[in-house]
C-alpha cells in the first residue's frame, strides 16, 4: 500500500494494489459500500457545520473552583479533564480524571467526553485557558463548569487522593518483552 512506502509510482500501485485491478464499476461499488468508523462527536460536528454554531453562551474565561466544588461536581458526574503534560499526569492526577494534554485537545476531546455532563479543567497554572475554552467551543462543548483554582497543586496540598500512572523507559519495555 502507498502508506508503506516513502515513494511509489502509479505503475507499481497498479501491479501490486488489488483494488486498482478492479474494473471501474466494481471499484466504485466497493468504495461506496465502505463503512468507516466515525468518532462519537462527528454527529454533533455535522449538525454544527450544517446549522452553524450557536453563539458562545459563556465568556472565554472560566470560573475558579475550589477542591470541594470539584469533588461535588465529580460526584454528580462531571468530567475532569487534566490538560497538563503526560509526565505531569503520570506523576500525579485527580483520580477519575481524563488526560488530554493541551495540544491534543482538538484531536481527542470528542472521543472521550460527552456533551451533557459538566467539564472541569485541571492544569498546572491555569494559564491561557481562554484558548483552551475556545478549542472546546469549536467542538460544540459549551458545558465547561470551570477550572480547579491553583491547578493540581491545590488538589495535592488539600491532601486529596492522588492517582499515578507507571511509565516505562525503552529499557523497561525491552526487559518485559523477554
Amino acid at each position: 500500500a502507498i502508506s508503506d512506502l516513502p515513494l511509489t509510482t502509479i505503475g507499481y500501485e497498479k501491479e501490486t494494489n488489488p483494488l486498482l485491478r478492479l474494473e471501474r464499476g466494481a471499484f466504485i461499488r466497493r468504495k461506496v459500500a465502505e463503512r468507516h468508523h466515525f468518532p462519537p462527536y462527528f454527529s454533533m460536528m455535522e449538525r454544527l457545520n450544517h446549522d452553524g454554531p450557536p453563539p458562545l453562551a459563556c465568556p472565554l474565561s472560566l470560573p475558579n473552583l475550589t477542591v470541594a466544588a470539584v469533588k461535588a461536581l465529580q460526584k454528580k458526574g462531571a468530567q475532569v479533564v487534566d490538560i497538563r503534560s503526560p509526565s505531569s499526569f503520570a506523576g500525579g492526577h485527580v483520580p477519575g480524571s481524563i488526560h488530554i494534554w493541551r495540544t491534543g485537545l482538538s484531536a481527542f476531546v470528542g472521543y472521550f467526553l460527552n456533551y451533557e455532563d459538566p467539564i472541569i479543567l485541571l492544569d498546572d497554572f491555569n494559564g491561557d485557558l481562554g484558548e483552551v475554552r475556545r478549542q472546546f467551543a469549536r467542538l460544540g462543548y459549551d458545558n465547561l463548569a470551570g477550572c480547579l483554582e491553583g491547578g493540581f497543586m491545590t488538589w495535592a496540598k488539600a491532601a486529596e487522593p492522588i492517582g499515578t500512572v507507571r511509565t516505562w523507559s525503552v529499557h523497561d519495555l525491552k526487559a518485559n518483552l523477554g
